[in-house]
């Protein structure tokens, strides 16, 4: 909705403010050791890394209000996804780091408005990597098999 996404895209705009870019970015790399399901994904440097999430969080935001823009940047990244070997079921572990991350850093102002509206965006971005690593590992799966056939 354009209320949850307003609230989403001030919400980061103060966490920035607040937090900065850098650190951030290794707030929310810390906080993925918490979450011993998902940390084995991560194997580059914490100033890699950390980088990587707000630049991701950043492009998340930015297109929040577009959803299917949004889902396209999800797709675009599906296969690098795969390949690190992510899977969906690990998004709700990566929710957790972010809220955590975001309550953090928002404080007073993380309020339940604010974490429904973050909540909204997570649960899209979970179904949108679903939808998009399924129809990735179908496609890696035909071209599989037709290599097969063709050898």
């Amino acid at each position: 909705t354009a209320k949850n996404s307003k609230i989403v895209r001030d919400s980061w705009a103060v966490v920035l403010e607040k937090v900065g870019y850098f650190e951030l970015g290794g707030l929310y790399y810390d906080n993925i050791f918490a979450q011993q399901q998902i940390s084995h994904v991560f194997t580059k440097t914490r100033e890699e890394m950390g980088f990587k999430f707000v630049d991701m969080l950043a492009d998340v935001v930015a297109l929040c209000a577009t959803p299917n823009k949004l889902h396209d940047k999800v797709v675009s990244l599906s296969t690098m996804h795969i390949a690190k070997g992510v899977e969906a079921s690990m998004m709700p572990a990566m929710g957790t780091v972010l809220t955590n991350m975001l309550r953090d850093c928002l404080g007073k102002d993380f309020n339940r408005e604010t974490k429904a509206a973050w909540k909204w965006l997570w649960d899209f971005l979970t179904l949108s990597m679903q939808v998009a690593l399924d129809a990735a590992d179908e496609a890696s799966s035909v071209v599989q098999s037709s290599w097969d056939i063709a050898m």
